[in-house]
């Protein structure tokens, strides 16, 4: 029996891979708040959706994702900006926290 995915909507959207110039359109995806989950493989990728990085890869379910994502969400920081700029220049103590917070066990 599968389970409700609670609080996550099926949609896509785009990412923007590192190595290549055209964004890529993640189309069996699933979307929380500011962040998408890749579900074409076994192991999912998180996305900060207005900044189209990735943040992790991670064998868990969508219901431990949603709770990385509502600690993350905890983080007082604008989560809706879209400017890498805003991002890389936030204080170093919140940096260490987003940091702890998406390197769980994978």
């Amino acid at each position: 029996m599968k389970t409700k995915e609670q609080g996550w909507i099926k949609g896509s959207f785009e990412i923007k891979l590192t190595y290549d110039d055209e964004p890529k359109q993640i189309e069996n995806g699933r979307i929380y708040r500011y962040f998408g989950v890749d579900m074409s493989n076994r192991r999912k990728e998180l996305y900060h959706i207005p900044t189209r990085t990735r943040l992790g890869i991670y064998e868990l379910t969508l219901k431990e994702i949603k709770e990385l994502v509502d600690r993350l969400l905890e983080v007082d920081i604008d989560w809706a900006s879209s400017e890498m700029a805003y991002y890389q220049s936030i204080d170093k103590e919140i940096n260490k926290r987003i940091n702890k917070i998406i390197t769980v066990v994978k």
